[in-house]
């Protein structure tokens, strides 16, 4: 949650700024960003909670590495989600760099001129 937060003011901020305006290129980069990131978060929680449950519905007193073994699939789900939610992240965190970067270049190179004009004056 936090993170999606964090993400949301980067942006809003981005947005704020005429300088840093996502390209359309940017932006459909964005939203495969932002679908990567939604989906896989849903199938990563509902892998954690199907482990779970099948940790609890598989025990019988039988051995922890039995019931581990049971709950394979759903970790392994789980870790293949886990991935995907990273990449996802990284690339909308990717765009925003990018763009925070333009908009840094813009702004030294702004107050570079003003700094020789005003040396000139």
């Amino acid at each position: 949650i936090n993170t999606m937060i964090l993400l949301a003011s980067i942006f809003f901020a981005l947005n704020e700024s005429e300088e840093s305006k996502l390209t359309a290129k940017q932006s459909k980069g964005l939203k495969h960003g932002f679908w990567m990131t939604n989906i896989s978060l849903a199938i990563f929680l509902i892998a954690l909670i199907m482990a779970g449950i099948g940790k609890g519905v598989f025990y019988s007193g039988e051995p922890y590495q039995v019931i581990m073994y049971n709950i394979r699939p759903f970790l392994m789900t789980f870790t293949i989600a886990g991935v995907t939610l990273m990449l996802g992240i990284w690339a909308i965190l990717w765009l925003a760099y990018r763009s925070m970067g333009k908009q840094i270049r813009q702004q030294s190179e702004i107050q570079s001129q003003n700094a020789i004009i005003e040396d000139s004056v």
